[in-house]
């Protein structure tokens, strides 16, 4: 498993080697003792190197391609390149090793923002595809790479799983930052809440990546792996107060009063010569509607996430007072 130490790697090596798997772990650098389960074997690997990569890759019978880098909310040119060459080219590099060392599955966590959905629609894995950003392509175009690639008997090599976002102690981005500003009664929410997200709880893409590695059915399949609801941005902020032990917000900002403001104030950042990230796409984000059907995973995999809204976001917030002041 390369990205082994991220939020869901975690998870998925404990998941695995629980269930009788052998677990080989990747890491851009050695984790800290004790950060992996036991019994998990560690290499240090960027995934960038196919000589290295081969090594890693010796005796390995499946794998899973968590490694990547994201939570960079408009990139520079820099960046993007930076974004194509660890999501894109590392995908590639992979898939190569892998299929020489004679793997028999490989598995890769991609993003369900590869699609974006219109304002009510629930998008499914067959919609054309329209990535959200720098991130989504370059993730889309390492799904292309991994859909196509063959084993040496010439059967279908790879799956590809679109996670939804994650929620967890263990989370970034945005709803970190969520947590955060709303623990400390310093979030204002920009709309009426009523967009929808697809969200999952970290502990439970492990599941979906042992099904999706070792299922007949799974082989050349594109999933979605969301928690199988819709929750409104309104229910999510609600949740999380609640767990936190806040009033809920009350009052809200006009999205598109907001967006104008925000990117006004981007056009004089870059006449000044500022190179701050996009406040426009923060505020588009904070409104749009991001609703995916996951229902392909149950039916054909027979995947069955956990949904306990409200307790799991009670766990997060007491795992993150544990390590930070909220």
């Amino acid at each position: 498993m390369t990205g082994a130490t991220g939020s869901i790697g975690l998870s998925g090596v404990g998941t695995l080697l629980a269930r009788g798997h052998r677990t080989r772990a990747l890491a851009r650098t050695m984790p800290a003792r004790g950060l992996l389960p036991p019994g998990a074997e560690v290499v240090a690997d960027d995934g960038l190197d196919q000589e290295k990569l081969g090594s890693a890759r010796a005796g390995v019978d499946l794998a899973i391609h968590l490694a990547g880098l994201a939570h960079v909310v408009e990139p520079s040119a820099g960046t993007q390149e930076r974004m194509f060459e660890v999501n894109t080219v590392g995908t590639e590099n992979v898939v190569k090793v892998a299929a020489r060392a004679g793997v028999r599955r490989l598995v890769l966590a991609s993003t369900i923002s590869v699609n974006s959905t219109a304002r009510g629609e629930t998008a499914s894995q067959d919609l054309p595809e329209r990535p959200r950003s720098a991130y989504a392509a370059s993730k889309l175009a390492a799904e292309a790479v991994v859909i196509a690639a063959r084993r040496q008997d010439g059967a279908l090599l790879g799956v590809v799983l679109r996670l939804a976002a994650v929620y967890g102690p263990r989370m970034k981005g945005n709803y970190l930052k969520l947590v955060w500003a709303s623990a400390q009664r310093r979030f204002v929410p920009v709309g009426r809440g009523v967009d929808r997200r697809s969200l999952e709880n970290q502990e439970a893409p492990a599941e979906a990546l042992e099904l999706a590695a070792t299922h007949p059915a799974a082989a050349g399949a594109v999933f979605n792996v969301t928690d199988g609801c819709r929750h409104t941005t309104d229910a999510i902020i609600k949740a999380v107060c609640a767990a936190a032990g806040r009033r809920s917000v009350r009052g809200w900002l006009p999205g598109g009063s907001v967006t104008l403001a925000a990117g006004s104030f981007d056009g004089a950042a870059r006449r000044l010569g500022m190179t701050t990230p996009s406040l426009r796409e923060s505020a588009r984000r904070c409104t749009e509607d991001l609703a995916m059907d996951s229902s392909r995973i149950r039916r054909e995999l027979g995947f069955r996430p956990r949904v306990e809204f409200g307790p799991d976001w009670e766990t997060t917030i007491r795992e993150l007072r544990e390590k930070v002041d909220l």
